[in-house]
């Protein structure tokens, strides 16, 4: 199966949440490029994103906004960047 690759607008959203919420992250963050992550990487990336979309991403009806439909469309991919 084809692994989906992320736009580089998706990627720039990745770099500016993680250098926001957990800096120390943010280097290993841009091997999202190389196309693969360490699992516990990809899985620190995916509680990342998903806490950024809890918070900014869903609409006062608690659905999902522009932003939360990004963060949950990378996250989904991420799934695939494992090593």
């Amino acid at each position: 199966m084809n692994k989906p690759s992320l736009t580089s607008n998706e990627k720039q959203l990745i770099e500016k949440i993680v250098a926001k919420r957990n800096p120390e992250l943010a280097g290993q963050a841009t091997d999202v490029q190389n196309g693969k992550l360490p699992q516990s990487v990809k899985e620190a990336l995916q509680q990342i994103l998903l806490d950024e979309m809890y918070e900014n991403g869903l609409g006062e009806d608690d659905e999902p906004n522009a932003l939360g439909n990004m963060l949950d469309s990378i996250i989904g991919k991420l799934e695939y960047y494992a090593e």
